[in-house]
Order: C-alpha cells, then sequence, then structure tokens
C-alpha cells in the first residue's frame, strides 16, 4: 500500500497548474470527440469508473476529465457530469447524499492507447472551467478483451479532511482527489444496470498498474 501511494504521489506532483460505437446506447457521460463512426465492437474495449463532488456540493457546475488517443490524434473521450438538473447532459447521480454526489460511468471505446491529460473543473460559472494538466500524462491501454479502471475523480475542497486508509491521493494545490475504488463503482454499475458491463473480463486498473510499474 505505501509504495502504491507513493506513486500516486509522484503523479500528483507531476500535475501542472460524437460518433457513434456498435454495441448499445452510449454513457450518457461519456461523450465522444471526433471519432469514426461504425466502429465493430470486436475492435471495442470496455472502460469504467467514477466522478463527482465529495462532499455534496451544489456550488459546482460540472466536472470533467479527458481521455485521448495516442494513435487516433484529435479523437478523446470526455467523461462529463454536470451537477446542475437543467443542463442538457444531466444524468441522475448514482449516490446523492450529504456525504457525496457521485455519477458511475462505463462504454466501449475502440482499442489502443490513450493517455488522461486533462481534468476541469466548473464553479457557479458553468462557462469558467479551471483547468488542470498532467505532466506527464496517465497513460492508459484499451484492449478487445479486457475492462480498465479509470478511478474515481472527485471534487473535495482543500479544506476537507480525507478519510485514512484508503487508497487516495490530493492533487497538490488543487480541489481535486483521484481514488482507487473498483469494487465499489463496478457494484454502483451493477445496481444501475441490474447487471455488470465488465462480466468476467480481466480489469486492468490504471492506478495499480502505475505502482506496479514503478
Amino acid at each position: 500500500m505505501m509504495k502504491r501511494r507513493c506513486v500516486m504521489l509522484l503523479l500528483a506532483a507531476a500535475l501542472s497548474g460524437c460518433a457513434a460505437i456498435t454495441g448499445g446506447e452510449p454513457d450518457k457521460l461519456l461523450i465522444d470527440h471526433g471519432g469514426a463512426s461504425g466502429i465493430s465492437i470486436e475492435r471495442t474495449g470496455v472502460i469504467f469508473g467514477s466522478i463527482g463532488f465529495a462532499p455534496r456540493d451544489l456550488s459546482m457546475s460540472a466536472m470533467s476529465l479527458h481521455l485521448r488517443s495516442v494513435d487516433d490524434k484529435g479523437h478523446r473521450f470526455e467523461i462529463f457530469a454536470t451537477n446542475w438538473q437543467q443542463h442538457a447532459r444531466w444524468r441522475t447521480p448514482d449516490v446523492d447524499t450529504d456525504d457525496q454526489r457521485i455519477w458511475v460511468f462505463s462504454g466501449r471505446v475502440p482499442a489502443g492507447r490513450y493517455e488522461i491529460a486533462l481534468a476541469g473543473l466548473s464553479g457557479a460559472d458553468a462557462h469558467e472551467v479551471h483547468w488542470m494538466n498532467f505532466k506527464p500524462a496517465i497513460p492508459v491501454t484499451v484492449s478487445a478483451k479486457g475492462a480498465v479502471y479509470l478511478g474515481r475523480w472527485q471534487f473535495t475542497p482543500a479544506a476537507a479532511q480525507l478519510p485514512e486508509n484508503q487508497e487516495q491521493v490530493r492533487i497538490p494545490g488543487s480541489d481535486l482527489v483521484l481514488r482507487d475504488t473498483p469494487d465499489e463503482d463496478q457494484a454502483l454499475l451493477a445496481r444501475k444496470r441490474g447487471d455488470s458491463p465488465i462480466g468476467k473480463r480481466p480489469i486492468d486498473d490504471v492506478l495499480r498498474d502505475l505502482a506496479d510499474r514503478s
């Protein structure tokens, strides 16, 4: 656990400052930018994770992270959660308590190499986005046989105390917290859908992979 926490802290220190896919209705949180249409399901892999606010904070308007293709420049997937019901992309949260407002997501993306290099937060002014750039970017490899867990991305004010004994790290100087909760997010997906989109696929946990490679 200490090794994994050290890797996540090193990652945190490096932080500065829609085409259709065959195979079902896409998750409303998962927005495809610049992709080719008609990708067959055999050439896609599953990604999943969660995003939100802990504690629940209605003064924030939205949060997003961006998974961009390394192999196909200009193609990226935006995981976008709006916190305001009047927004066109509003989806009911999967957890909505005083302690947290969380949306889980899952979807199919073309198999290949990706990276997470950008995350964004919007406050009371939805048009004013605070962008956070990861340098180096977080590498993500999607295969047609497995599933990739991207982690839980949450807004938690810097003054808030984080629970102990959890796989998480606060990005220094920001309100962004990364958490490693694959079992919890899978359970939320199964409850939401009636079954799990992961099935018996082997899971590639991005945060754990970073620890293993150190």
